[in-house]
């Protein structure tokens, strides 16, 4: 059952990173998420690398633009990675799988 949802594919590479941050920040202890998957030190160093990568894309080099862009979709893929294992891990528990950071996903009306 998908109790949470990662919901990335509307965000820029800033937003990315931003949303990104506020998911380790909340998983960073969270004895609910022991062993996450991918490992949050793996996930902090791909959102940094893309915050740099990110600067350097300001100058319009399009090599700088490909390496922003393929560092958004491995963020992307860690992230939603991390979702699922928030999903399986929390099983039925609504309550937990937020204290992840990521939003529940929307019962249909």
């Amino acid at each position: 059952m998908r109790l949470v949802k990662a919901d990335l594919h509307e965000l820029n590479a800033p937003a990315m990173v931003a949303r990104g941050e506020f998911i380790v920040s909340k998983m960073t202890g969270n004895a609910s998420f022991p062993t996450p998957s991918p490992a949050l030190a793996t996930v902090t160093t791909a959102i940094d690398e893309l915050g740099i990568l990110i600067s350097k894309a300001v100058g319009g080099v399009h090599e700088d633009i490909n390496a922003r862009d393929l560092a958004m979709v491995d963020v992307r893929n860690m992230l939603t990675a991390l979702c699922n294992y928030v999903n399986y891990t929390s099983g039925t528990d609504l309550g937990m799988a937020i204290t992840s950071g990521f939003e529940p996903v929307r019962e249909p009306a």
